[in-house]
This record gives C-alpha cells, structure tokens and sequence, in this order.
C-alpha cells in the first residue's frame, strides 16, 4: 500500500507585530508492514498499518530581537489495522487441527497534546532553537473479525502511546538566502 503523508505548513507574521501565527498538518509517526499470511511473522504481525495525523496550530512572540517563544496544541487523528494468526491449538475442540483463527483489528482514535519551542538568534549567522512536544495517548476503537467467524461480534480497543519529545537544533547562515 501506499500512504500519502502529507507535510503542510502556513504561517502569518504581520509586518511590525511580535506575534506570529501558524499550522502545521503532517505525519510524525506511521508504519506499515506486510510479510504476508504464510510469512515466519504469521503469529506475530504479518500486516499491520498506521495511519497517523497530527494537526498543529500555534503561536509565536518575539520577546526580544534574538529571541522568541511558542506554545500550541497537538491534535492526533489515527487509524490502525493489524493482522495476526492464532494457532488451532489455543482452541481445543473449537477449530479443525492445522487451521488457525484469523484476526483482524481495524480501529481508530484521536488524541490532544501540546508544545513548547524556543530560538535564539547567537548571531545573524548561527541560531539555537529548542522544543518539547507532550506525550499523547491515543485511545483506539473499533472492531476485531476472525476467520473462521466466531459466535459473536468482538469490540476491540487498544492504549496507544505517543512519548514525549525533545529537539534542539543550531543553524547556520552562511549566506541571506541559504540556511
């Protein structure tokens, strides 16, 4: 599969304002794989995928010339889908022997979080910036089908956990144009 992870930035800085606004959508985390059903991972994860966006408005303030602040929020829209094969014999007297239970978890969550960021303009040539971005927990819903089908319909729900993060930088400016 193909999963389009889109990486869009605005921001607004008026002329003569400290103040600086902006929004970030993109995909900080994702993965997927497939091995494939008769796989060495049949047991464990022969197919999974995650589809994860992260929306991000913020605000910036200038508190001085070389230095400035910002503070937003985090907001994490999900979805997960995971395959996973469970051997006959878990289920004694349920399922023929040789043929596994086929499961299969299709859920979906959203989750909120916030950060912080700083930068500081050492010179017109080299700046220092840092951030924190909070941790954030996806409570994921949905539903769990089997093949063969069992008895009855399985709610499925899983703790997902973003960890916090922390990231510093240091640019340099050799030339106006190029950083």
């Amino acid at each position: 599969d193909t999963f389009f992870a889109p990486h869009v930035y605005f921001s607004a800085n008026p002329p003569g304002s400290r103040f600086a606004a902006g929004l970030g959508i993109n995909s900080p985390f994702g993965l997927g794989t497939d091995w494939g059903a008769q796989s060495f991972a049949r047991y464990v994860a022969p197919y999974s995928k995650l589809d994860l966006i992260m929306i991000n408005p913020n605000v910036a303030y200038k508190l001085a010339d070389n230095i400035s602040v910002a503070a937003g929020a985090d907001f994490y829209t999900a979805k997960l889908k995971f395959d996973q094969y469970v051997p006959s014999f878990m289920f004694p007297g349920m399922l023929p022997q040789g043929m596994d239970l086929a499961t299969s978890m299709d859920v979906d969550g959203n989750a909120w979080g916030w950060n912080l960021a700083f930068l500081y303009d050492i010179s017109e040539r080299f700046s220092f910036g840092a951030s924190y971005r909070s941790k954030a927990d996806i409570d994921f819903s949905g539903s769990l089908n089997t093949y063969p089908a069992m008895p009855a319909a399985i709610s499925s729900s899983l703790d997902f956990h973003l960890p916090s993060m922390v990231k510093t930088g240091l640019a340099f400016k050799p030339t106006s144009a190029f950083t």
